[in-house]
Formats: C-alpha cells, structure tokens, sequence
C-alpha cells in the first residue's frame, strides 16, 4: 500500500473511531444555577434536554414564591464538572387538612460531588396566606445530606429558620422523585419534606409522595471520574 492511500486508511479510522464521541460531546453544555441561598448555587456538565428541565424549575421557584429564587446560565462546558449529583425543583403540591386541599410552594437546590462529598444546598416551603387550617408559614432548611440513585432523592438537614405551622420543627427530610420533563406528558414529578424533632441523617430511601401541581423537578445522578 502506498503512503498516500494508508495515510487516507488512518484517517478513515480515526474518524470512525472518535466521530460518535464528537457528536455526543457537541450536546454537552456547562450549567450555572445562581441562587438568592448561596449555598444552592452550583456549576454542572448537562446535556441540552436537561438544561431545559431546569429552566422549567426557575420558572416555577418565581410562579410559585416560597423564599428560594435561582436564575440558570449556560455557560462552556468545563472538565471539572461532569461528576455532580443535584436535585432542584420548584413549584406547588396539594397538602390536605381535614380532608381540604391547600396548596404547599416549594422551592430547593441540593448538589454534591458524584462520590457523595461536598454536600451542599437548601431548601424552602411557604404555606400561602389565607389557608383553611394552617396561618401563612414558612420554613428554610440547610442540606447536609444529599443521596441520588437514578431518579430519586433524598435529603436532609437542620432548619435554620420557621415561622407559623413550622415553627416547632428542628429538621427536615425530603423524597423527590423525577418522572420527566411534564411538557413530555411523562407521569408527574412527587415530593414530600416532612419536620422532625431529630436529625435523620442520610440512612433512608423513600421516593417522594405527593404529586406536584405545579413545575418541575430534576434529579441528576453524577458519573464518578
């Protein structure tokens, strides 16, 4: 074979072997959520259908106001941040008081490395004014631990502030589970945070419970490096 035509082989070759790698990487996209919380803010490698998914959820935290606001910025995407595990949602779910529905605005941000280290975020519940059981309340949690398996959940922490119905909890525990982008008509997106008087640490795994009404959820599980 001469050096020209095995010149054009390895060409061949190299471009079958890196072509597919090439076309994935063209759809990933750096991520910066930017939180009023700081400690919600964080900066991830996404694929572009997941970027949408979270534009969805700062939408709904301004639609539905509990006290927690991020904006979303698409930014180069970096090699230091591909292994990260987050779960962010914002919106309403349908609590009941003596058989009544009222609605709950949620909003939370909790992120760590794909290891489970680094564990960062917050998370923020307001019952609105004028409820049938309960005076306008408000609660905003500190998350010091954070699991993610597939597209479950699970968080915990200390509250740092409450006021009205929430006023005697000292921790909370959150299940989010993610069932797709709702503009896709997938099964809606569940959430639960409940109070508690002691610290449940990070040993539990219970999907969420209570279909949101309104917005979205997006669970991400990271790659380890």
């Amino acid at each position: 074979m001469n050096r020209i035509a095995h010149s054009l082989l390895l060409g061949a070759i190299i471009a079958a072997a890196w072509g597919p790698r090439n076309a994935l990487a063209a759809d990933v996209v750096g991520a910066r959520m930017t939180c009023s919380d700081p400690s919600g803010s964080f900066i991830a490698n996404l694929d572009s259908a997941t970027f949408q998914k979270m534009a969805l959820v700062t939408q709904a935290m301004a639609a539905a106001p509990s006290g927690l606001s991020c904006n979303l910025e698409q930014i180069p995407p970096s090699p230091g941040h591909g292994s990260k595990n987050f779960a962010v949602g914002g919106g309403q779910f349908l609590d009941s008081c003596g058989g009544a529905p009222f609605p709950v605005n949620f909003a939370f941000s909790a992120h760590s490395d794909a290891d489970g280290s680094n564990v960062n975020g917050t998370v923020d519940l307001t019952f609105p004014a004028n409820q049938s059981c309960f005076p306008e309340s408000h609660e905003t949690g500190m998350v010091q631990c954070l699991t993610v398996v597939a597209n479950n959940a699970n968080f915990s922490g200390p509250i740092t502030h409450a006021t009205g119905a929430f006023s005697n909890n000292r921790f909370f525990e959150g299940h989010a589970t993610d069932n797709g982008n709702p503009q896709d008509g997938q099964p809606v997106d569940t959430l639960s945070v409940f109070g508690e008087l002691t610290f449940t640490g990070c040993a539990f795994n219970i999907p969420g419970q209570f279909p949101i009404s309104k917005g979205n959820i997006v669970v991400h599980q990271g790659v380890l490096p």
